[in-house]
């Protein structure tokens, strides 16, 4: 497909881009196949002219989804939220949650190691507490993660409050799993 047909298809469904014309420009000694034939299809021969849309910049904005300082109900606005790791894993994993909602705990070590001003080696470990609540992840890693095994995970950040047993309000820091990618060989049952 060519850049510009591309492009196009792209930007004209987000109402940004009108296509004007096709000028077709082939030479009699081209070779021919199926998708040359194919209607709707652009060969590479062809010259697309592309222009912006009359409307306004702000039209084509509203058109495409983006929205100014106005917001009407919750936010529009994206974010990313977005964790990557790759380490060893602490401790076999814990099922815990209830039959409604469980959800498998384990740790996982990262660490970074910088060359001091003295020239001495300083290395330092990370613990992160990772927690899978997805079905069909929560069964694979339940299996296949275990103690020293070397992985990867994707996920996100997430921030909550505990209350332990003596009372006291507890701030917690973890990780959501999305994905895990096991970079080593592991246990198999």
């Amino acid at each position: 497909m060519l850049f510009s047909q591309t492009v196009g298809k792209l930007m004209q469904g987000r109402g940004v881009i009108q296509r004007l014309s096709v000028i077709q420009t082939r030479a009699s000694s081209r070779r021919s196949d199926a998708f040359d034939q194919a209607p709707g299809f652009l060969n590479d021969d062809d010259v697309v002219i592309e222009t912006p849309r009359p409307e306004s910049t702000l039209d084509s904005m509203k058109a495409a989804n983006f929205t100014g300082p106005e917001v009407e109900e919750g936010s529009k606005e994206r974010s990313l939220n977005s964790v990557t790791l790759i380490g060893r894993v602490g401790a076999d994993p814990i099922m815990r949650g209830n039959a409604a909602t469980p959800v498998l705990t384990f740790s996982l070590a990262t660490n970074i190691s910088w060359k001091t001003d003295d020239g001495k080696w300083t290395h330092r470990t990370d613990w992160h507490n990772i927690s899978v609540f997805r079905n069909i992840l929560r069964e694979q890693a339940y299996k296949y993660v275990s103690k020293g095994r070397r992985i990867h995970i994707q996920g996100r950040i997430a921030y909550g409050e505990i209350i332990d047993k003596a009372g006291m309000r507890r701030h917690t820091t973890s990780i959501i799993a999305d994905d895990i990618i096991y970079l080593d060989a592991g246990r198999r049952e």
